[in-house]
């Protein structure tokens, strides 16, 4: 009971030896300190390189459409020329069906 009493009181504190205990709590003190901030920093990085992938993401679906915009007016020149030199136009008569009787070797 005596012993359960010296620790209510801080004796471990205030003793002869406490000079290695006040060492031992701040060393202690400094890893949690340190593992906090370490921590923190993890915590910085992660959100940084979340941002950076949405920027990537959204850079990607930029260009996407930026050469989809590009191959659409590349095509439209192409397509005028071609229906002009062969004045295309709808057919008057429907498609041609063909069929295939299975035939074995």
């Amino acid at each position: 009971m005596s012993s359960f009493l010296k620790v209510l009181k801080l004796d471990f504190l205030t003793n002869k030896r406490s000079s290695a205990t006040w060492m031992m709590i701040i060393y202690l003190s400094f890893l949690i300190i340190l593992m906090i901030v370490s921590g923190h920093l993890v915590d910085i990085k992660t959100y940084r390189i979340e941002s950076l992938n949405e920027q990537v993401r959204n850079l990607k679906t930029e260009l996407i459409n930026e050469q989809i915009e590009l191959l659409e007016i590349k095509e439209l020149p192409l397509s005028i020329d071609i229906k002009g030199k062969k004045s295309i136009s709808p057919s008057q008569a429907s498609p041609i069906r063909i069929q295939i009787e299975n035939q074995e070797l």
